[in-house]
Parts: C-alpha cells; structure tokens; sequence
C-alpha cells in the first residue's frame, strides 16, 4: 500500500492506506450491499453500506489491522478517518435542525467526491446515540456523468429514506438546502403520501397564527416564492392568504390546483429555511 496524501498519523491503522485503497473499499461495501432496502420504517442498521465499515473493510482479511481499525474507530466520527483521503468535503447538500427543544440537533444528508465515484450518506445528530452514527451510505453517482446524476441520486436517497432520516416533511423544524431540489423531492413525497399535505399545511398555518399578526410572514413568503419560482407574486400572495389565514381548513380529501400545490410546497421549503441555524 502506498503512503497516503494527507498526514493521517492520528488514525495510525490508515496511515500505510493509500486514497485507492479507500476508493477499492467503498467500491466493495456498496456493491456487497447493492439490493439496498427500500425504507419501510425503519431500515435495520446493517441494511445499508457505511462509511464506519467500508473503512475498516479496506484492511480485508488481516485480522490483526481489521481490529486495531475498530478500536481506532470506535467513538471516532468516522468523517475524521475519511477525510485525509478526500480532495475536498465532504458538504453539507441537506441539513436539518431543531431549536424548540431543551438539546438542539443537526443532521442530514452529506456528499464527496472519491476517486471516480460520489457518494451520498446521512449524517445524524452525533452523540445521541444513533445508530446512524455509522454514517450508512444511501447513494451513489458516476462523476463522469452530468451534473443531473448527483442531484437524481439524492432524490432518490431523499424519497426514500425521508422517513428514516427524520428528513422534511415527515421532520424537521428547519432545513436548509438547494430549494429547486427539495421543492422537488418535498413535491414528490406530498404526491406519493398526501396524508403529509396536514404537516406541511399545520406548520404554515401555525407559524402564521404565531407569528404573523401584521400579515409581515405571508408577504415575505410569497415575495420569495415568487423570487425563486418566477411566479407572480399576486397569485402567490392570494393563495398563501387563502389556505393560511382563510377557510380552507388543512385536508387530505381536498384535491389541489397544480398551482396551489406549487405554491403551498415552495412557501413551506421557503419557511423551513428562514431559522434554525
């Protein structure tokens, strides 16, 4: 093995590790555990390739390596291990928060870029202990194709881990991330489970009662809305104002306009953005 880029000396198992090491067992974790399983509520923790395995896996058979890199690792946030090894990252692409409870959190989802591969994982609340806190990989992506193939591999990731991952709108007070994405994985979850439109209709309608005595929330809502979608700023106003502060009470039976729908989902990524970090 050849001596690695990066002064990895205070993970000394990894210091004879080269990057292509690492690229060989990542490749070989995610391809053992390819047939991935669909979320159902919840994902068993060994269902899922991890960043916290693949690198003890690049010691492969040497039992003595195998288990001085389990000892190293255990505790250790396994980012700290990998991170030598990377050009850059890895990034934040979505991340969560909360600030109404006595112990603020933040997780989400996370990328880099290794070799020719990149890889998306969940990153948990550490020090909670999380079972997650193996750091389970939930994508990947050829980074010779388009830049197309990372976002669609995260939406993948999203759609379906959302529930697992507490990811909006099952969770999250707050999120932050690119908003064209999570409008359109948001939108895509709401379409798929329109029992989801009540927490999304709740939070608006809440954090308008709450906050938004002189209307101040609603404008500020639509004039980004409108911003960022291209749509017209009245018609956003007029039904942010119908379904937050009117009569059209939160449903699941009431069907919605494509615009509506548009609309309510952009004002609830745009609402979710506005705190939390």
């Amino acid at each position: 093995m050849k001596t690695p880029k990066a002064d990895v000396a205070a993970v000394s198992p990894w210091t004879a590790v080269s990057s292509a090491d690492i690229q060989r067992a990542f490749d070989s974790e995610v391809a053992g555990k390819s047939g991935r399983r669909k979320s159902k509520r919840k994902i068993s923790p060994d269902s899922l390739p991890s960043i916290r395995e693949a690198l003890v896996s690049v010691f492969g058979d040497d039992e003595e390596l195998r288990k001085k890199a389990e000892a190293a690792i255990e505790g250790e946030d396994p980012e700290t291990v990998l991170a030598p090894f990377l050009d850059a990252g890895p990034d934040w692409l979505v991340r969560c928060s909360v600030t109404d409870s006595m112990v603020s959190g933040v997780w989400g989802l996370k990328g880099f870029v290794l070799g020719s591969r990149g890889y998306l994982y969940f990153h948990p609340d550490f020090g909670v202990g999380d079972e997650s806190e193996c750091l389970p990989i939930v994508g990947v992506w050829d980074v010779s194709e388009d830049r197309s193939a990372c976002w669609d591999s995260l939406k993948d990731a999203y759609t379906t881990y959302y529930k697992d991952f507490a990811l909006p709108p099952f969770m999250g007070q707050w999120a932050q991330g690119p908003s064209d994405f999570l409008r359109d994985a948001i939108g895509a979850i709401l379409e798929r489970t329109p029992r989801l439109w009540l927490d999304v209709l709740n939070r608006l309608r809440q954090d308008t009662a709450g906050d938004d005595t002189d209307g101040s929330l609603i404008r500020s809502l639509a004039e980004k809305v409108s911003s960022e979608t291209g749509m017209e700023e009245s018609a956003v106003s007029g039904v942010l104002t119908m379904f937050l502060t009117g009569s059209e009470r939160p449903s699941i039976k009431r069907g919605f306009e494509d615009l509506e729908s548009q609309i309510l989902v952009a004002a609830f990524v745009a609402r979710i953005g506005m705190g939390g970090f």
